[in-house]
């Protein structure tokens, strides 16, 4: 960071990138040269076999109704010490380290099949027309970006108090369902597409469409490695990592002391909670039984024997953004592309 930057915030100037977003895309934008990982594919079919049978066809029947756990990767984290980026301060390194073994970050995945209004599209020779009209064979593939783009928005300006609630962060995973055509040989097409396909011209079906939605808490390390620039600076900004001038607004580490205590029973961290609105209290006189004698809520034995009051379904408090995590809210597109390979 440039002196002249920190010296801006030390008198009081607006946070780097800190702004109120107003309607736009806040999906951001494709990164069309991504490297991808195959998540499923068909191996090769001949043509004319797909043209009399369609979609029901050996191999692609299965791709057209298989049903995904995506995004891949979304991981289970327990062990958190080397989540966190070099650069971090000394509360958060201390932080963790008294919360080591104390609490788990349980990503959620979805369950996912190609859209209805797509399978007829992407799966049948005759719908793609003359796009596929001079391929031998054809094969099939629903491909995963390897790394997106993180962007954030300020709800509240340059007057943040609570970055867990005023900023958001969010990227756009553009899955690619793929169909490959052949011209050349049926028995070098297999070869061809695991060789070749990452060359061969591109023509686009279908603009994105929006897919499935997800929130994660993404490490540290790994959520900066992936964030716009003047992203990586304001969450830097509101982790406190940019001198004198910021503190820490996002992880609310005073609130974390408490689950540092002796005979603090083992706890999970929910992403999906973390967007959730407050909960009301207990409405009923079972419900209102269900807090123990320091008025936290039981935990109900699905995640697991948490007392911790913040990761409760019935306790009336926010979740906090775990320390050393950035919960990114993901937007999941597919789009159907053809790739022509050559004829060798």
């Amino acid at each position: 960071m440039e002196p002249m930057e920190r010296e801006g915030q030390a008198n009081g100037m607006p946070p780097p990138s800190s702004r109120r977003v107003e309607g736009g895309n806040r999906t951001g934008s494709r990164a069309a040269d991504a490297a991808l990982r195959t998540v499923d594919r068909t191996e090769a079919i001949p043509a004319f076999f797909l043209r009399a049978h369609g979609h029901r066809a050996t191999g692609l029947a299965r791709l057209a109704r298989q049903v995904w756990s995506l995004p891949t990767f979304s991981r289970m984290y327990a062990a958190h010490q080397n989540a966190i980026d070099l650069l971090s301060n000394d509360a958060l390194v201390r932080t963790l380290r008294r919360l080591e073994g104390k609490f788990i970050v349980a990503n959620r995945r979805c369950a996912v099949s190609v859209p209805r209004g797509l399978r007829r599209l992407a799966f049948d020779p005759q719908a793609l027309g003359d796009i596929v009209a001079d391929a031998r064979w054809l094969a099939f593939a629903l491909h995963e970006p390897m790394a997106v783009v993180v962007h954030h928005a300020s709800f509240a300006g340059a007057h943040l108090e609570d970055a867990s609630r005023e900023a958001e962060f969010f990227a756009t995973i553009p899955y690619r369902l793929t169909v490959f055509a052949g011209r050349g040989p049926f028995e070098n097409a297999n070869y061809a597409v695991d060789e070749a396909a990452a060359l061969a011209p591109v023509a686009q079906v279908t603009e994105p469409c929006e897919w499935f939605h997800v929130g994660l808490c993404i490490p540290d390390v790994d959520a900066l490695r992936q964030m716009a620039g003047d992203t990586a600076l304001f969450y830097r900004w509101v982790t406190g990592r940019l001198g004198s001038a910021s503190r820490d607004q996002y992880w609310h580490l005073d609130e974390w002391e408490q689950y540092t205590e002796h005979g603090r029973v083992h706890g999970v961290v929910l992403p999906e909670l973390i967007r959730q609105q407050r909960l009301s209290a207990p409405s009923s006189p079972l419900a209102a039984h269900a807090a123990d004698a320091d008025g936290f809520a039981q935990a109900d034995g699905t995640y697991g024997a948490s007392r911790w009051p913040t990761f409760t379904r019935t306790f009336d408090r926010r979740a906090l953004v775990p320390p050393g995590y950035c919960f990114i809210e993901f937007t999941a597109t597919l789009t159907v592309e053809v790739r022509h390979l050559s004829d060798a």
